[in-house]
């Protein structure tokens, strides 16, 4: 019968167990259909000795305190898969990130598996085993849970605990710690997690550069954000992308103006938002030209820094394959981009990246690396320059 932990009690008590692991494997399970924020639902821990519970944060008066606790303890790692949702609800819960953490789909990444390999088939690759999938369509907000629901679940922590183990022994026979580290590290950056209002227009696709449109377009997603946050409803319960793009587009600043709006059967000037819409189209109207933003417009490569860039991509293969990891986890092909232009800012130019493919790729454009064709192996390969 699976442990589910519904009292203060039982909390503290399994907690308490917690803080002597050395690591504990964490999974969650929430809804967001209907609000901005995840409801936790379902919190489901394993560790190394066997002990394994279902906490339920939606039992009455149940107590999280010491469960956040363990999320802050230095001394207890996290393992997780694929965290980033997991890490946004524990900051919405915390107003801080997990820590320490560990994220197998990093470790998998960094262990050649794929840049996204799924959690079903990490478990077949390392413990050879078919995960069930007959509930992943769960409601976990339904009480009361069904003990086949509750064994569903806490599979997927009690085979963490053993992938994670067996991943550790090729990371560390690979020598690929700093790796991990690194990668890690951009997970926990605090800024993924907050609320970013003013930035939200990124996220849309603008149909047109201009300056005026472009600052309505941020106004207008940034109080949808707001908006969304205040009330923890969707975004696309405020207002749906497409609305966002066709008011941008006309920038109605008074009732008249929406005889001529497309989505007038969905947004008309009778609309509840209607009025502060208005307001705020004509505030950003209103702001200076170097108040109003712009879209970051990379230069097409010139025909040479085209070419540097095919010769950098033909050395990224080698590399890859020589590592055993997908060129892509290297670099992107924006990367190669940024390096045929010689921007030194690229994240090729620091760790791991740097010293696999970077250094190479430096070398390369400085004439002290040359790539030639090995007919033995009837392989493309690099080859110092003596000079």
């Amino acid at each position: 019968m699976v442990l589910k932990i519904e009292t203060n009690g039982a909390l503290k008590s399994f907690c308490a167990e917690l803080k002597k692991q050395p690591f504990i494997a964490v999974d969650t399970e929430f809804i967001r259909q209907k609000t901005y924020h995840a409801i936790l639902c379902l919190v489901q821990i394993a560790t190394p000795d066997g002990t394994a519970a279902c906490i339920d944060p939606l039992a009455p008066d149940l107590d999280l305190k010491p469960l956040l606790s363990i999320m802050k303890d230095k001394k207890v790692l996290k393992v997780f898969h694929s965290a980033r949702q997991d890490l946004e609800i524990f900051y919405d819960l915390m107003g801080n990130l997990p820590n320490p953490v560990f994220d197998t789909q990093i470790g998998a990444m960094v262990c050649g598996l794929g840049e996204s390999i799924s959690y079903h088939n990490i478990v077949h690759h390392y413990l050879g085993l078919d995960l069930d999938k007959s509930f992943r369509e769960t409601d976990w907000s339904a009480r009361p849970l069904a003990e086949k629901q509750l064994s569903y679940a806490l599979a997927d922590v009690t085979h963490l605990v053993k992938v994670y183990e067996k991943m550790m022994v090729e990371i560390k026979e690979k020598k690929r710690e700093s790796w991990i580290e690194e990668e890690t590290n951009t997970l926990l950056c605090p800024d993924l997690y907050k609320p970013q209002p003013m930035e939200m227009w990124k996220r849309l696709k603008p149909t047109s550069s201009k300056p005026e449109y472009l600052a309505v377009l941020r106004a207008l997603c940034a109080w949808r954000e707001e908006m969304a946050l205040k009330k923890n409803r969707p975004r696309r319960h405020i207002l749906r992308d497409e609305i966002i793009l066709d008011l941008a587009a006309l920038s109605p600043t008074k009732e008249s103006d929406f005889e001529h709006f497309k989505s007038k059967k969905e947004f008309s000037a009778q609309h509840e938002y209607a009025q502060q819409i208005m307001e705020l189209i004509q505030k950003a109207l209103s702001l200076p030209k170097d108040q109003m933003p712009e879209l970051e417009k990379e230069k097409p490569l010139t025909s040479s820094q085209h070419a540097v860039k095919e010769m950098l991509r033909l050395l990224l293969t080698i590399v890859s394959d020589q590592y055993g990891v997908a060129p892509k986890i290297i670099a992107s092909s924006e990367d190669l981009d940024e390096l045929a232009r010689s921007n030194k800012n690229s994240r090729i130019m620091s760790g791991w990246r740097y010293e696999i493919f970077g250094k190479k790729a430096e070398a390369f454009k400085k004439g002290l690396l040359a790539l030639t064709f090995d007919p033995a192996t009837k392989q493309m390969v690099f080859i110092e320059n003596s000079n």
